[in-house]
């Protein structure tokens, strides 16, 4: 974006209220994609992020508390400001199943208010407008780079193979910049922090006026025609309660009770050890494989009658090489992580590594350009993780305390992790051990499977958040099942609505971004219909 598009209310803000159609609350992927598709509908677009133009990690965030258990999905996986969490994205693209979309009834996953066939054909212009090829996520697709994956028998199995954006597009605010560009309607104000709404109307409220504020008292003053509160999970629904706050009524049954609630995410759990016996077989069949720019890798999943069966929420098994810190994978890893979020302090961190681990460097460098295919690191551990889908719990949530420090009130985080780690675990080392035998491939690696004896506290221990915060505005057609309806506007309002991973009912086992980026697509082209 241009310098005449981005603003720093530290600087001083307009004295008259600034007019525009939409405003979207949050500057990461969602926002920025809406932000794209409205202005080249022709509708004018104000951003207003409470970071900077470069997002920070919200690493010793004062004003989140944790009730339970400490939740990373807060701290280091979120970061204010222009881009927002996609300076952190891993850039994965995975769509949801279909059957992710559908009520489940073993993990109690309501389902959604939408069929799958409305977000389907946004997946392709999210890719388009990323510059990625729309070729499938199915294995039969792939070209001559998973050769040797594709003639591996995947019975019991339905794997899928997955898309990473180069590292240079996964911060969306330098992959969009060039859109945005050529969209003068679309600004953005930084360093604002919404710290008012003003609502009216009989019946249904409509949002007038939202009031932003600067750390040094500068205000900004905002008359949209529409609210998109798009700020990713945890933030968006300290909006939704601040907004209703500002409406000073209840909007609908729903908002009044599932704001905040349903936080869920993915698990990550290790749950064997891989030892590597022939390293050249092994990364043949397993290591990520590029198609141009794009690198891919597996994702191996049960089909949903497997998972119906027993009773398991979805998930995907994959396999993780733990780098050393100085190895050549992990220097030109966190290198281009320094790029990806201008993180000048990594990069010099990570640059006195770089003469010991020189030949690794140039082992990556052959086998990415060569051979087309990432190279396992040199030195690494290899384990076997599965990354399971929470099961949304009414229990786990986001609330406000009671006093504000500083503009806004404080935000609570009452989480933790109810999942039957031992059973999931179970189930899976017997599917997976029978995919090992079936394709011979004990002369490739062995697996050795942590003790299934161990009680369920102690591999719960052994889980962590993939910051990806999903629930807390759930969807709902009937207002008082949900934060949302199916159009994504909030209940019991005209004109303000969510956009992200907050409106989910459950997420399946895919990374949430993309989807969360092609409903944002579907509800641009709503509003440019609506307004």
């Amino acid at each position: 974006m241009n310098s005449t598009q981005i603003h720093d209310l530290r600087s001083g803000a307009p004295a008259a209220p600034l007019e525009t159609d939409v405003c979207i609350l949050g500057a990461g992927p969602v926002g920025l994609t809406l932000a794209c598709a409205l202005a080249a509908n022709g509708v004018t677009v104000t951003l207003v992020d409470a970071g900077d133009s470069t997002a920070r990690i919200a690493t010793n965030a004062s004003d989140v508390h944790f009730d339970r258990r400490a939740y990373r999905g807060a701290t280091i996986g979120r970061a204010l400001g222009l881009g927002g969490t996609s300076t952190l994205w891993g850039g994965q693209l995975l769509p949801v199943r279909s059957a992710d979309l559908l009520a489940r009834p073993q993990i109690g996953a309501a389902a959604w208010p939408i069929a799958y066939r409305e977000i389907e054909p946004y997946f392709d212009q999210v890719q388009h407008l990323l510059g990625v090829n729309t070729a499938g996520f199915d294995l039969a697709v792939t070209g001559n780079g998973a050769a040797a994956l594709s003639s591996l028998d995947f019975t019991e199995w339905s794997p899928r193979v997955s898309k990473w954006l180069a590292f240079r597009k996964r911060n969306l605010a330098v992959a969009l910049a060039a859109h945005l560009e050529q969209r003068p309607s679309v600004q953005v104000w930084l360093n604002a922090t919404v710290a008012g709404w003003s609502l009216s109307g009989e019946g249904k409220s409509t949002v007038r006026e939202l009031v932003a504020q600067g750390a040094g008292g500068e205000t900004l003053r905002l008359h949209p025609r529409a609210v998109v509160i798009a700020a990713g999970a945890l933030e968006t629904a300290r909006s939704v309660l601040e907004l209703q706050g500002g409406a000073g009524r209840t909007l609908s049954a729903g908002v009044d009770e599932f704001t905040g609630r349903f936080l869920h995410d993915h698990l990550s759990l290790r749950i064997a050890r891989v030892r590597v016996l022939d390293s050249a077989r092994f990364e043949e069949r397993f290591s990520p494989f590029f198609e141009g720019a794009i690198m891919r890798s597996l994702r191996m999943e049960l089909p949903p009658d497997t998972l119906e069966q027993h009773a398991l929420p979805a998930f995907y098994a994959h396999f993780i090489a733990e780098a050393p810190v100085a190895s050549g994978f992990a220097v030109l890893r966190d290198c281009l992580r320094s790029v990806q979020r201008r993180d000048w302090t990594l990069a010099a961190a990570t640059t006195k590594h770089i003469p010991g681990a020189l030949p690794d460097i140039a082992k990556v460098l052959y086998t990415r350009f060569v051979k087309s295919r990432l190279a396992f690191p040199t030195k690494s551990e290899f384990f076997l993780h599965i990354d399971i889908e929470q099961t949304p719990s009414f229990d786990n949530r986001v609330y406000l305390g009671a006093s504000p420090t500083g503009i806004r009130r404080p935000m609570h985080i009452d989480w933790d992790v109810e999942e039957d780690a031992p059973r999931i675990a179970h189930v899976v080392q017997e599917h997976f051990t029978r995919f090992w035998t079936r394709n011979a491939l004990d002369s490739v690696a062995t697996l050795d499977f942590l003790d299934l004896n161990d009680s369920s506290r102690a591999w719960n221990d052994n889980i962590y958040d993939l910051y990806h915060p999903a629930g807390t505005t759930r969807m709902a057609i009937d207002p008082g099942l949900g934060v949302v309806d199916e159009n994504l506007r909030i209940h019991g309002t005209t004109n303000a609505y969510v956009a992200g991973s907050s409106v989910f009912p459950s997420m399946g086992a895919a990374n949430p971004t993309f989807t969360a980026m092609a409903l944002g697509l579907r509800l641009a082209r709503f509003m440019s219909e609506s307004l």
